[in-house]
């Protein structure tokens, strides 16, 4: 099991964030819950085009971290996505799914 940081910025208008492990999955949401509905998508469909072209999934080197007083600063928002990866055709079919926060 994986677990990605996610990168959430509040624009003017909506929502957009980025997985630092994941050069290239980014996804917006003009809310939060959009947001996070997208991002579960955008991460879903990365890492299912990673196996299909046969690449290894990164190995995961960003770590987070909050520091400060505050407790109702935007820090206080956290964001869990799961995803739920199944094996291709050309996976072998010992190995069952795999699972990716």
């Amino acid at each position: 099991m994986q677990r990605y940081l996610i990168i959430i910025e509040q624009g003017k208008r909506n929502y957009s964030a980025y997985v630092p492990d994941l050069p290239g999955c980014v996804a917006t949401g003009k809310t939060l819950e959009e947001l996070k509905a997208n991002m579960s998508a955008a991460i879903e469909m990365h890492l299912q085009g990673m196996l299909e072209d046969h690449e290894p999934i990164p190995v995961l080197q960003t770590l987070g971290d909050y520091r400060g007083s505050s407790m109702n600063g935007p820090g206080n928002n956290a964001l869990a996505v799961r995803v739920l990866l199944r094996p291709t055709d050309n996976e072998n079919p010992r190995r069952k799914d795999w699972l990716y926060h």
